[in-house]
């Protein structure tokens, strides 16, 4: 009804998309492993839910190491140059990456 009424933000389609489609794929896989009962169901979406949390956490650590890697490069190849502060000013520039990088505060832990 939303979305009919154009009451979400792009970001808010894409993720509501991707909920549905988890969603629709969990479906399926409760009909063929048979799971009928609510306590069944309840079980396999929270078995699906560690997993996906897995996978992100996994993906989140990789794209923080990936972006520190960069940035040693930069730094071990162009000391003191500007490719450095253009590197963290375009990181810095994406609404989305700016958020990331905030939300999981890229620490030295990694």
């Amino acid at each position: 009804m939303c979305k009919q009424q154009g009451l979400l933000k792009k970001g808010e389609k894409e993720t509501n998309a991707r909920v549905l489609k988890k969603l629709k794929k969990l479906e399926e896989t409760a009909k063929k492993c048979r799971k009928t009962d609510s306590d069944q169901m309840k079980e396999l979406f929270e078995t699906v839910c560690e997993l996906e949390q897995e996978k992100v956490e996994k993906e989140v650590k990789d794209v923080k190491l990936q972006i520190r890697r960069a940035a040693e490069f930069l730094q071990n190849s162009f000391p003191g140059g500007a490719e450095v502060v253009l590197f963290e000013a375009n990181l810095a520039r994406s609404p989305a990456l700016r958020s990331f990088l905030i939300e999981k505060s890229m620490d030295a832990e990694g």
